[in-house]
């Protein structure tokens, strides 16, 4: 994992991902992101939270945010 000086992590709250091939949809989709170094997913009763260590220069939560 690249990372630089300039990482941040973010997390989205996420709702209507109902099994494990959903989240796995969204990974991949984040990890073809430029900018993104590292993806985490914590299941709630209501949503899932993504937690995503990127840079914001190059993956900006609001690029992150569309892709998910």
């Amino acid at each position: 994992m690249e990372t630089t000086d300039n990482t941040r992590t973010t997390v989205f709250q996420v709702t209507g991902l109902t099994c494990a091939d959903c989240a796995a949809l969204v990974r991949e989709a984040l990890k073809n992101l430029a900018g993104v170094f590292a993806i985490g997913e914590a299941w709630t009763e209501k949503a899932v939270e993504v937690s995503v260590t990127h840079d914001p220069l190059a993956a900006p939560p609001e690029t992150i945010a569309r892709a998910i």
